[in-house]
């Protein structure tokens, strides 16, 4: 489960979703730091055969980085090699102790399994250090609403601001909705953000959508092969949502 976009050099690819950081790339050769970023862009095609050539090729230009081995581990974890993505986020970590997407993507191995109590522990760790970020306090809403509980999964929802630079407020509510099987209103919720905030701002939040089965994956034909798993189930449940305020209609600039 994961969101890996690309928004170029100021974006770590990573198995849940990128966060915006400082570039990781700035003291690199324009060469490797290219070998990266299309290796990253490839990622979020989900060529991954692709991304690993092309991360295979950087290392022969210099020597793996926290970044190039996050890639190989966050294309493993698609693949739901898990373990294998596990210990290349471990070697990221041991170049860079405070590389976010590679502790990130230790929390999305066992959030993907289905081991949510597990996932929001680390997510919450993380949240300590970065207490701002709303895409972190996302993943940990979420991990309550897919365990079914309703009582931490509504608190969670109630603190989600209704005004943010992220689509946040709507992406929440959304997944309520498809979570308790309402999918016709999870889909106008998804639709509203989408109007507000354009597809740079989206594409950290929608792909779990896809990852649980709520959306069909644009342009995805599920198949047998390991480059291409399908979706988990998604969470259902009968409880009623709740109400929220209406959504902003002032589309950002």
């Amino acid at each position: 489960m994961r969101s890996c976009l690309l928004a170029l050099s100021a974006l770590f690819v990573f198995a849940g979703p990128l966060h915006a950081v400082d570039n990781p790339l700035r003291n690199y050769t324009t060469e490797y730091a290219n070998l990266l970023r299309d290796a990253m862009r490839s990622f979020s095609e989900r060529d991954f055969a692709t991304a690993i050539a092309l991360i295979d090729k950087a290392d022969t230009v210099h020597a793996p980085t926290a970044t190039s081995l996050n890639v190989r581990g966050a294309v493993a974890i698609e693949e739901r090699r898990y373990e294998e993505g596990r210990n290349l986020c471990i070697e990221a970590l041991k170049l860079d102790p405070h590389f976010f997407p590679a502790r990130f993507n230790l929390a999305e191995i066992p959030f993907v399994k289905g081991n949510y109590g597990e996932a929001r522990n680390i997510f919450q760790k993380l949240e300590e250090e970065h207490p701002r970020d709303e895409l972190l306090q996302f993943r940990i809403y979420l991990t309550y609403l897919l365990e079914k509980n309703e009582g931490a999964a509504k608190e969670a929802l109630d603190k989600v601001p209704f005004l943010s630079n992220t689509p946040i407020y709507y992406y929440s509510y959304a997944a309520w909705e498809f979570a308790h099987g309402n999918s016709k209103d999870g889909k106008e919720w998804i639709d509203r953000g989408n109007w507000v905030f354009p597809p740079s701002k989206t594409r950290n939040y929608s792909d779990v959508f896809f990852d649980l089965g709520w959306l069909p994956r644009p342009g995805t034909i599920y198949t047998s092969g390991a480059n291409n798993v399908p979706p988990r189930e998604p969470a259902a449940s009968a409880a009623t949502p709740p109400s929220a305020p209406e959504p902003v209609v002032t589309k950002t600039p």
